[in-house]
């Protein structure tokens, strides 16, 4: 990043002109600026909408607390949340809501603008503030944005199917896998098929597993679906329950930074002969991976699973969306779940179609961006580049000011890993590559109590254990 643009985030200037509220901005700390807002002209009945006039530029994982008042008594800016489209955050006035206050996280890099919106029928004279700090990246490990590219083979052939490139991800998931973040470990087995993942080959117990092939009533293949969603669950160590609303839109989860859960979505053919899955994005967006077909983010046209239209998926249009092409008419359900949006839970094939229980090999749960990057400290952390665009991010803050050392040991030959060092603001540092082909180490003076990520990769794309040493 540029100087002048590092400067531009860290000193965000405020408007003072608005012609149905008087705004004004003091800043209170180094990153962190406080915008003051006073809207004291709401009409009596009806909708009213304020629209703060600054352009906030930040980046993933920044974020902004919101307070607002009417008169003495303190109020909740409801959730309408994010919109993909205009990059805003919207928000609702709800003077009922025991909750004062909120904090967002922003979900991508970008220019951001407020807007709040009043529904009810009272004169009502709103102030507040809200603080968007600016200096340090959240932590979050439901974070999630759509990499089409990470999850897309640039010499796929619908043909050959998963035969032209068995290390890469899209061959190695599918729908439910890709909404889970569960792909398979190593390449792919040449008598099975890498990309089926069934709702229950997770399971601690294959009895209790429920059939979801060969089915003619959609009802319970959505029951056998769900149960064995509930199994798998158990095993890989989360919680999911289904999420309901009768509102058009769908509400965003893990956006607050003090957000448990993620939403994803399960659909179901009305001859009960498939089922999809899709997954949200912090951004209001979502998407979805068809079989062995590439991951996209647009919705399936009326004729086939594997060809979409050009509409994007989000909050707004998911429930009208959703159930298109094999899918027209079908049941669609909502689950909010609380596993990582991480995709670096590799795990085995099934041992064979009578037993389909698989065997996980987590390596290392690294992130795939520095908002989900995995804590670390001084020592040696085991890790595994899992497949052909896999990027490691960890976040190591230093206990004391000195030069530190860091390196990986182990990487196979050919693998040329690459080290990326970056700040707590997420401006690059350094970008360097393995001299000698595997390992890659360098050395950077930190400061006592300071974040810093650290990302490693193969520069030639290439599946690698190694060790990420830190001292």
């Amino acid at each position: 990043m540029k100087r002048k643009t590092f400067k531009k985030i860290l000193s965000m200037v405020l408007t003072t002109a608005l012609i149905i509220g008087i705004i004004s901005g003091l800043t209170v700390a180094a990153g962190a600026t406080t915008h003051n807002v006073v809207w004291s002209t709401l009409i009596s009945h009806g909708n009213a909408v304020y629209t703060h006039p600054t352009n906030l530029n930040l980046k993933a994982g920044n974020t902004i607390n919101f307070h607002f008042t009417i008169g003495a008594m303190p109020i909740n800016l409801d959730v309408g949340l994010f919109n993909p489209t205009t990059n805003e955050f919207v928000f609702m006035v709800n003077t009922t809501s025991t909750i004062l206050n909120r904090t967002v996280m922003v979900p991508k890099d970008g220019t951001y603008r407020v807007r709040i919106i009043k529904n009810t029928p009272s004169n009502m004279n709103l102030s507040g503030t809200f603080t968007v700090t600016n200096d340090s990246i959240m932590n979050n490990r439901l974070h999630s944005l759509y990499y089409e590219n990470k999850f897309k083979d640039p010499m796929f052939d619908p043909n050959a199917q998963y035969l032209d490139n068995p290390t890469h991800a899209q061959y190695r998931m599918n729908c439910y896998g890709y909404a889970l973040g569960n792909i398979l470990e190593g390449s792919y087995a040449a008598s099975y098929a890498p990309h089926r993942q069934y709702p229950g080959h997770f399971a601690f117990n294959s009895i209790s597993v429920k059939i979801i092939t060969n089915l003619k009533d959609e009802n319970t293949l959505m029951s056998n679906l769900i149960n064995n969603m509930q199994y798998d669950a158990i095993r890989l160590g989360y919680t999911m329950t289904e999420y309901t609303t009768a509102n058009s839109t769908v509400e965003q989860f893990g956006l607050f930074t003090n957000s448990t859960t993620r939403l994803i979505a399960l659909v179901t053919a009305t001859d009960a002969s498939n089922w999809h899955f899709y997954m949200q994005h912090s951004d209001g967006t979502w998407s979805h991976k068809p079989g062995t077909y590439a991951v996209t983010n647009k919705v399936f046209d009326n004729t086939a699973n594997s060809t979409v239209t050009n509409v994007v998926l989000t909050n707004a249009n998911i429930k009208a969306n959703a159930n298109k092409g094999l899918y027209a008419g079908g049941q669609l359900r909502f689950f909010t779940v609380t596993k990582h949006a991480v995709w670096d839970y590799p795990h085995t094939p099934p041992i064979n179609v009578i037993d389909p229980q698989t065997t996980l090999v987590h390596s290392d749960i690294a992130g795939e961006c520095l908002v989900t990057a995995r804590n670390v400290s001084t020592g040696a952390t085991a890790a595994r580049i899992d497949f052909h665009d896999d990027q490691d991010f960890f976040r190591f803050q230093a206990p004391t000011s000195k030069t530190y050392s860091i390196s990986t040991t182990g990487a196979s030959s050919g693998s040329s890993l690459g080290l990326k060092l970056y700040s707590n603001t997420g401006l690059e540092i350094k970008n360097i590559v393995s001299s000698n082909g595997s390992n890659v180490s360098t050395t950077q003076l930190m400061i006592a109590g300071q974040v810093y990520y650290i990302e490693i990769y193969s520069s030639t794309k290439t599946q690698t254990n190694y060790t990420l040493n830190i001292s």
